[in-house]
């Protein structure tokens, strides 16, 4: 069980807790986080911190969004990962919700990604890509 001031007490499986080793940004000092699912229908999940129940962020599936949304990870990211294998690879984004969905945005630049067969996490930042920090979720034409 995992209390959060977000969400109230939840159950959460054993393998939905993620190892951050270097916390995320801004919350290194946390490095267990939950991905809490509410509804599996939806492209969004929790980020709940197992030790601090004020700590929980929504996070968002970008290529739900962004069909063309691709990085390669470095090789220090990788190795802090595991050394996955590809189909071993859930990538999310944090996303920030303003008074409405329609107006949250997406943090394409700082990417989430979780390695889930050995349950390790890592926040990276992709330099150089020229992806935003405050993409809109929803962009007509899309």
């Amino acid at each position: 069980m995992i209390e959060s001031i977000h969400l109230g007490v939840v159950e959460v499986p054993e393998d939905q807790v993620y190892t951050f080793e270097s916390g995320l940004y801004g919350l290194e000092e946390y490095t267990r986080f939950a991905l809490i699912c509410l509804d599996d229908s939806l492209p969004f999940r929790y980020l709940q911190a197992v030790d601090e129940p004020g700590i929980c962020m929504l996070v968002g599936d970008p290529f739900t969004f962004r069909s063309d949304y691709e990085f390669d990870l470095a090789e220090g990211d990788v190795a802090s990962l595991g050394e996955p294998q590809s189909e071993h690879l859930a990538v999310w984004v944090t996303v920030s919700a303003k008074d409405t969905l329609q107006d949250a945005t997406m943090n394409l630049l700082a990417p989430v990604v979780l390695n889930v067969q050995k349950r390790l996490g890592r926040q990276v930042v992709l330099h150089n890509s020229g992806y935003p920090t405050r993409e809109p979720l929803f962009k007509e034409g899309r």
